[in-house]
């Protein structure tokens, strides 16, 4: 339930921000919240219900 924890997955602390937008500045944070999210071992797929 709630892949992205209503939220607080997408909204890190500005220090992760940098940190992944020196990755990768094209990725939003709300993206690397879905990636971690499917990351785990057995996940096939997951719905997000954000609407922004």
């Amino acid at each position: 339930m709630e892949p992205i924890k209503s939220g607080t997955l997408a909204n890190v602390p500005e220090e992760v921000e940098k940190l992944y937008k020196s990755y990768n500045p094209k990725i939003s944070i709300a993206s690397w919240a879905m990636r971690y999210a499917a990351s785990f071992e057995g996940v096939l797929t997951f719905l997000s219900g954000m609407s922004n």
